[in-house]
């Protein structure tokens, strides 16, 4: 069982339940992160080209998605990582692939 340190005192034990069930949390807040970003970037997008053929939603779905704004260093599958707007939001929403 591993025991959580505050400073230099020790507290209670954390369960095994609580140290499985705590590990997915990054990776929930990162999904969900990234659909807000994903979201609020196509809504910036298409202010600026209001009144074209291209401002609705289910264009800027069919737009390729990057990584590169969200990673403050260079990822190494960044480059290699092929996906739509669509898709990522699809892939990281409430209920989606990734949860």
């Amino acid at each position: 069982m591993i025991c959580a340190r505050q400073g230099h005192r020790q507290t209670a034990p954390i369960s095994p339940l609580a140290q499985i069930s705590g590990r997915g949390l990054p990776e929930v807040v990162g999904f969900d992160l990234v659909h807000g970003y994903v979201v609020a970037e196509q809504k910036k997008v298409i202010s600026y080209i209001q009144g074209t053929s291209l401002d609705s939603e289910e264009f800027q779905d069919t737009c390729m998605f990057t990584y590169h704004r969200l990673l403050s260093d260079e990822f190494c599958t960044s480059g290699i990582h092929r996906a739509t707007q669509g898709e990522v939001k699809t892939r990281n929403k409430l209920d989606g692939e990734n949860l």
